[in-house]
Parts: structure tokens; sequence; C-alpha cells
């Protein structure tokens, strides 16, 4: 029997399609999640006995990415603890992000491992690793990882705080240069310079520097364990280094004046009203902890930009995972 044209036309494609799909194969080791369009994908996945987990596979970070850019906070969680393991591509084992508690036995918990919660400032005391940051920075925190502004990554381990005085001890088997402490008080009028991670995400990833001066030698109520700043600050500068003109540690950044909650009482909008640790009681609590620091006394004053490459070298960012 002789089909008409057009039906032999429609049966030949109708045909084609179907030993098209039949006939599509895949490489052995092709990557099935690579595919797009899912049907494809599966037919994929069911002919080289792979599984499905585009929705859950971790993406593998280059050495020095800057986890902090990242929207998403378990893909931003992943990054940063790839970059501390070292996991870069060509580093080792594919990176598994590693978690304190027990991994679950049921597979539908899927946010075992902690997520990225603050993030603050610290800064290198000592030749062995210790980091000094304020206590409320590392409050409640399961995991710690600290970020040079070069991009290094690597964990650290909380030593001991001291709540009083909102102040932490860390440490990190990274050795690093270190913060010289002045020898002595500041004076009232002193110029000042602070360097820190303020609004991680948001400002540059290689840190911020300001200037200002001791603007009041106590805190709020007269505080006399407190300095009062003018050099501004942010969220995220807490645990920094006050530096004077020489690049000595003369305090620890701790909190600034809630300015809204001010110009409700007062009428007025204050401004750069801050306030950080006087480095005794610092030093008093390294003592305490039996770290050996170095002090010196003040000495000719330097470019702040030179103070400025020795703070990049001995501050950190830190990430607080809860």
């Amino acid at each position: 029997m002789k089909l008409p044209r057009a039906l032999k036309s429609t049966l030949c494609c109708i045909l084609w399609l179907a030993s098209s799909a039949v006939a599509q194969q895949f490489p052995p080791r092709f990557d099935c999640s690579r595919l797009t369009n899912d049907e494809t994908r599966a037919t994929c996945n069911r002919q080289l006995g792979q599984s499905d987990s585009t929705s859950n596979s971790s993406p593998r970070f280059p050495v020095g990415f800057d986890c902090l850019k990242l929207m998403n906070e378990k893909t931003r969680a992943a990054c940063l603890s790839q970059q501390a393991a070292g996991n870069g591509p060509g580093r080792g084992a594919p990176p598994q992000v590693q978690s304190r508690e027990p991994t679950p036995a049921s597979p539908t918990i899927t946010n075992a491992e902690p997520s990225l919660s603050s993030t603050g400032t610290g800064f290198f005391v000592s030749a062995l690793g210790h980091l000094i940051s304020n206590a409320h920075v590392v409050e409640g925190c399961k995991r710690l990882i600290a970020r040079r502004a070069s991009g290094e990554t690597f964990s650290i381990d909380l030593v001991a705080t001291d709540t009083r005085n909102d102040l932490a001890l860390l440490k990190s088997s990274v050795r690093s240069s270190h913060a010289l402490f002045r020898k002595g008080p500041a004076p009232l009028g002193e110029a000042i310079i602070v360097y820190g991670f303020p609004l991680a995400g948001t400002l540059a990833v290689s840190g911020n520097l300001t200037t200002g001066s001791i603007s009041g030698l106590a805190g709020l109520g007269n505080d006399p364990s407190k300095y009062q700043i003018s050099a501004p600050v942010q969220p995220g500068n807490s645990g920094g280094a006050v530096l004077d003109e020489s690049g000595l540690v003369v305090g620890v950044i701790q909190s600034k004046l809630d300015a809204l909650r001010a110009q409700k009482v007062t009428g007025d909008l204050p401004q750069n009203v801050n306030f950080a640790i006087k480095a005794s009681l610092v030093q008093n609590f390294l003592e305490a902890q039996g770290v050996r620091y170095n002090e010196k006394p003040q000495v000719a004053s330097r470019k702040a930009s030179a103070i400025a490459d020795d703070a990049i070298r001995f501050t950190v960012l830190i990430a607080c995972f809860q």
C-alpha cells in the first residue's frame, strides 16, 4: 500500500524523534549534574547510575575567593569552611563542611552544619598565635574562622573570656606578626588610628582605616575602664585594636553610642561617640592567662599608611558560626 506523501513525512518524523530519544547515550564519566533540563538529567542519571544531587551539591571555591561576597548563608558558610580546611582545587579531598555536632543519622536533616551568624575583628598579640577580640564577638559560636585582608582563612579556637570587661582570648596554629602594646596610658586628645572589618560583605574586604582622637578618659557612666574615642566605627569593628601615632595598641574597640536612642532622650543626634577598652585591662587579662606579650614606650609618630601596613598583617576578620 502506498502512503500519501504528507502522512509518510509525518510518520518519518515521529519515528526519528522516538529513535533519537532511545538512542541518546552519555559517556561513562559524564557529569549529569551539568545538564539543565530535568528530564535529560534524569535520563543521564539512570544510564550512569548517578544520583541527582544538583540541589544539595556543594560548589568548590578557588583559594583566596572572598566568601563574604556570597549572599546565601549556607553557600557562604560552605565556602568559609572550605577555605579554612585548605581544600581549594587540587588541595586534598573534596571539601566537606565539618561540624562539631555528630552527623545526624536521618538523611532528612540537611542543616546540621553551623551557619554564619556574625563577624567582628581581632588582632594577634603574641608570637604563639594568640589573638584578642571582644567576648560579645565570640559568644555562642560553635566555630570560629579568621580571614586576613589577603583572603587567607584559618580556624581559631576560643581559649578564655572576660565577660566583665568584654574580652576574649583566641588561639590559632597560624604564626603571624603581632601588635605591640604601648607602655603607659594614652592622654586626652591623643591622635588614634582604628583598623578593622566593619560591615563585612558590604565594605572593602581589605579592611577599613579611620582616624580620630581620645576624646574622653572614661566611658558611659564615667566608666574608668574605657576610653571615649572619635574615630568612626561600625558593626564589625568590635574587637579591633586602637593604635596611637606610633602604631602601638592603646585600646580595643568595644561599642558605639546608640545615636537614635540618645536622640530620643536628648533631642540631639550625637556623632562619633564610641568606646574602647583600655589597653591596661587587656594586658591584665593576658597576664592572667599566662600569655606573653610585648610592650614599648611611645616613639616618634609614623605615617598612617605605614601603621596601616602593620595593622593589615596582624588584624583579622573573625567569622562566628552558630
